[in-house]
C-alpha cells in the first residue's frame, strides 16, 4: 500500500522529497531500524522534508508512516506493478487488478465518511446543479448528473466549455457547481472557480490528493488518485477512483433519503421500460 501511495502522489513531489520517494521503493533493508533523521542524513536532505513528504502521503507522523511500511514490506518488496512487454496475459491481468484492488483502498483511505456527508448536504441544499469536466472527466459529470435526475435533482452536465460557463454565470448561492478534475488547475476549471466565487455559489469538487486551486476554492472535496506508470495504466487508474467516488457519493445521496429515493428510483425505471416497449 506505501507503494501504491507513492505512485500517486509521484507527480506532486519536490525534487528532494522524489529522492525520499524513490528510496522508498527501491528498499530492500528492514524498515524497522528507519528513523526519519537516519533517512534525512543518508540522503542528505533536511528531517522536515521528511516529515512533510510522509504527511503529503496521508500520515500525520512517521511513525504512523512506519507502521505502514514495516507492514507492507514483506508482501510490497518483490512485486513490480508495471506491465512487462514479455510476461504472460496471465500475469498482466493480475498485475493490473493488483492496481485496481491498491487503487480502490487508497481512495477509500483518501475519502473519510464526514467528506461524504458533507458533499450529500451540499447536493441535498441545492435548488439547481451544474457539473463539469474537460475532457474525460465530462463522462462522469455526465454519468453523475444522470443519477442525480433519477432521484428528482434538477441537475445538467455540460462538455461545450462556452454553454458550460453561461449556464454557471447564470448560477446562484442556493445552487450548486460540481467540477471534476484531476489537477484542479485547467483554464476552464479556474475561470469556473472565479466565477462561483464571485456569485457565491458553492463549489463541490472531485479532484486530486495534491493542493490545488480548485480544492483550496471548494465548499466539499471528494479526492481522487493517480499512479505515475510508464504505459498507460496511470490514466485508467484515476478513471477508477473516479468512478468509484461518484459511486460512493450517489449511494450515500440515495441513502439519505431512502424510502422517498427508492420510489423515485423504481418510477423512473418503470417509465423507461414501458417507452423501450412502446419503441
Amino acid at each position: 500500500m506505501i507503494k501504491s501511495k507513492i505512485k500517486s502522489m509521484m507527480q506532486y513531489l519536490s525534487k528532494s522529497e522524489m529522492m525520499i520517494a524513490d528510496f522508498i521503493m527501491d528498499l530492500h533493508a528492514d524498515p524497522r531500524t528507519l528513523t526519519s533523521s537516519m533517512l534525512a542524513e543518508q540522503l542528505n536532505v533536511a528531517q522536515s522534508t521528511v516529515i512533510r513528504f510522509t504527511q503529503k502521503l496521508g500520515y500525520p507522523s512517521f511513525r504512523e508512516f512506519l507502521v505502514d511500511l514495516n507492514s507492507d514490506y514483506p508482501r510490497e518488496a518483490p512485486f513490480e506493478e508495471e506491465v512487462v512487454a514479455d510476461e504472460s496475459t496471465e500475469d498482466t491481468n493480475l498485475r493490473v487488478l493488483a492496481q485496481y484492488y491498491d487503487v480502490l483502498n487508497i481512495t477509500h483511505r483518501y475519502n473519510p465518511a464526514d467528506e461524504f456527508d458533507k458533499s450529500v448536504q451540499l447536493i441535498r441544499k441545492a435548488r439547481k446543479i451544474v457539473l463539469f469536466g474537460v475532457g474525460n472527466s465530462s463522462i462522469f459529470c455526465e454519468y453523475l448528473g444522470n443519477q442525480l435526475n433519477k432521484l428528482g435533482f434538477l441537475a445538467t452536465s455540460y462538455r461545450d466549455t462556452h454553454t458550460f460557463l453561461v449556464a454557471a454565470s447564470m448560477l446562484e448561492p442556493s445552487d450548486l457547481l460540481i467540477l471534476v478534475s484531476e489537477s484542479g488547475e485547467t483554464k476552464e476549471i479556474l475561470d469556473a472557480v472565479t466565477m462561483a466565487k464571485h456569485n457565491h455559489v458553492p463549489i463541490l469538487a472531485v479532484t486530486g490528493k495534491a493542493k490545488s486551486t480548485l480544492q483550496q476554492a471548494a465548499d466539499g472535496v471528494l479526492t481522487t488518485i493517480v499512479f505515475e506508470t510508464d504505459t498507460r495504466l496511470n490514466l485508467l487508474t484515476v478513471r477508477v477512483s473516479q468512478l468509484m467516488v461518484i459511486d460512493l457519493l450517489y449511494i450515500n445521496l440515495f441513502k439519505s433519503d431512502f424510502k422517498v429515493n427508492f420510489e423515485k428510483v423504481q418510477n423512473s425505471d418503470s417509465l423507461l421500460r414501458k417507452q423501450l416497449k412502446s419503441e
